[in-house]
C-alpha cells in the first residue's frame, strides 16, 4: 500500500473468546463490560481522527436460535460503550437464511457462545433438527477516533 499508513492487527488465540475465563467473565452481570478488550486495543493503535469500522450482532439476531436453546431471551445489547470513538454512521443489515441439516446446525452452534452457555438438553435438541429457519441481524457502524 502506498498510502503510508501504519496498520496493526491484534493476534488472539483462536478460540479466545471461547475460553473457560472469557465464558465465565462474560456470563457474569455486566461481565460484557468488562470483556471488550478488542474495542479498547482498537482506541489504543487509532490515532485522532483514525476510522475504526464495526460489524456486530444487533437485536434480533439469530432470534429464532436463542427461543429455541433459552427459556428466557435476554436482549442483545447494541448500543455503542462510551469512549472517544464518535459515530459517523450506522446501518442494519438484516436477511433471513435456512440451514438445511443437523450438521450445518451444529457447525454453526459451535460458532456461537451458545453451545457453551446453553442448557446442555437444549443445545442437544436443537442439534437434532434437521432444518431451521434463521434471522441474521448485524449492525454496521462507522466510527471516528475524537481527542478527548
Amino acid at each position: 500500500m502506498s498510502d503510508n499508513r501504519k496498520y496493526y492487527y491484534l493476534k488472539l488465540k483462536e478460540n479466545f473468546y471461547n475460553s473457560e475465563t472469557m465464558v465465565i467473565l462474560e456470563s457474569m452481570q455486566d461481565g460484557l463490560l468488562y470483556s471488550n478488550l478488542l474495542l479498547k486495543m482498537y482506541l489504543m493503535s487509532l490515532k485522532s481522527g483514525g476510522i475504526l469500522v464495526l460489524v456486530y450482532p444487533c437485536e434480533n439476531h439469530l432470534i429464532e436460535l436463542r427461543r429455541a436453546l433459552y427459556d428466557d431471551v435476554r436482549k442483545v445489547e447494541t448500543d455503542l460503550p462510551s469512549s472517544t470513538l464518535s459515530l459517523l454512521s450506522k446501518k442494519e443489515v438484516t436477511y433471513s437464511f435456512n440451514l438445511e441439516s443437523s450438521k450445518q446446525i451444529s457447525d454453526l452452534l459451535t460458532m456461537t457462545p451458545y453451545v457453551y452457555r446453553a442448557p446442555k438438553d437444549k443445545v442437544e435438541c436443537v442439534k437434532q433438527k434437521n432444518d431451521l429457519s434463521l434471522t441474521a441481524d448485524f449492525c454496521l457502524c462507522t466510527l471516528e477516533k475524537t481527542s478527548r
